[in-house]
């Protein structure tokens, strides 16, 4: 980086370097990029041009940075949360695979990935059911059922 070179190297840094530079050189009043598009902090099509891809730029960066945050969030809680015996109770009934029994069947024949079954268990008890079927949708080894199909 140019400008900020004691800072950590992120994307965000980056562009906020890549910003800094942009006003300096066109002598601009420093400012957010959003809002110097909001005032016409800018002298002409090219400068408001760059202030717009700049800005679509971030938004991607940023979102990319939430979805990156949620998956390690999510994983960090994943791993210090202990389930309960109503959590697993309640996760069986809805999705009824012969009883414990049936389950346990396929735990012990190494059908079913553990760790993913977990997370499975996990956003059912926090009812995220659209996080939990796409988890037993995966935690299978082989899917004995589309087989039969």
């Amino acid at each position: 980086m140019k400008h900020f070179k004691e800072r950590e190297f992120t994307l965000f840094n980056y562009m906020c370097d890549i910003l800094y530079d942009f006003y300096e050189r066109n002598d601009l009043e420093h400012m957010c990029a959003l809002d110097s598009l909001s005032v016409g902090n800018y002298k002409d099509t090219k400068h408001y041009l760059f202030l717009q891809r700049f800005c679509d730029l971030w938004d991607r960066v940023e979102q990319r940075e939430i979805n990156n945050g949620e998956k390690l969030m999510t994983e960090q809680v994943t791993k210090k949360i202990q389930l309960d015996m109503d959590s697993v109770e309640e996760f069986f009934e809805e999705y009824d695979h012969s009883g414990c029994i049936g389950w346990l069947q396929e735990i012990l024949n190494g059908n079913i990935k553990i760790e993913i079954m977990r997370k499975a268990v996990i956003s059912h008890s926090f009812g995220n059911k659209e996080e939990c079927q796409k988890f037993v949708d995966d935690m299978f080894v082989t899917k004995w059922w589309e087989e039969e199909a």
